[in-house]
């Protein structure tokens, strides 16, 4: 993808994916048409709805997984059988859907917690693509699954336990797989002022810095169960 750069935002739901990937459109980054608060459960997720809604989910019905990435996971075997075989086409209309016909030297990023657990594909249609994880305590994410209305396929937190397990094992896989070009991240640290981190990893992504946006993003959001709330105002699709 010459004179454009793609990086994939992901983690396990309820890590923060959500809120790392409005700092990165606020910051300059090009998403697409992103998922409002109107759209989509009543809050913000700056994920594609296009590419999540006509590539990941009908993947992931194909496969015979949830495609709200939940219960049943994805097979992961399978997902590696596939990865080759639609890499080409997973390519071309993630590209047509961002836009980046449109645009020149831009950097694209795409957000979305499902993203981990088909990492194998992901990575066959853009090996190039680097990759940010976010990352939260064990226990808070279990504890927000448990306390999240739409989170409903385990009533247990025994159950969302080993729900995190697999989205840690996949997490570890992608990491080894393309350790040079990933990056981790760890969002609850940004909620409590601490935006050196942030402010290196955007810098090195080549997109803009300014820490007045930035805490006005940040300030409004409730990190409570990881559940955050912000205007989209200053952000640009």
């Amino acid at each position: 993808m010459p004179n454009h750069r793609l990086i994939i935002i992901t983690g396990a739901a309820r890590s923060g994916v959500s809120m790392t990937g409005g700092l990165f459109a606020l910051c300059g980054a090009h998403g697409g048409r992103l998922v409002k608060a109107s759209d989509y459960d009543g809050r913000e997720t700056f994920e594609n709805e296009e590419v999540r809604n006509t590539v990941v989910r009908p993947f992931l019905n194909g496969i015979n997984a949830d495609p709200k990435g939940m219960k049943p996971l994805p097979d992961i075997d399978i997902v590696h059988k596939l990865a080759q075989l639609v890499a080409g086409t997973w390519r071309r209309r993630v590209l047509r859907i961002i836009g980046v016909h449109r645009r020149k030297d831009y950097t694209y990023f795409y957000a979305s917690p499902l993203a981990c657990l088909i990492w194998p594909v992901w990575c066959a249609a853009f090996p190039e693509a680097e990759w940010v994880l976010v990352r939260r305590e064990r226990d808070e994410i279990i504890r927000s699954c448990m306390a999240t209305g739409h989170m409903d396929r385990y009533k247990t937190e025994a159950g969302w336990g080993e729900w995190l397990d697999v989205n840690e094992q996949r997490m570890a896989e992608l990491k080894q797989f393309a350790s040079e070009t990933t990056r981790t991240v760890y969002p609850g640290t940004f909620v409590n002022g601490c935006l050196g981190n942030l402010q290196a990893l955007m810098q090195e992504k080549g997109l803009r810095w300014s820490p007045e946006a930035i805490e006005d993003f940040i300030v409004p959001i409730t990190w409570k169960r990881g559940v955050f709330s912000v205007s989209s105002e200053k952000i640009g699709a």
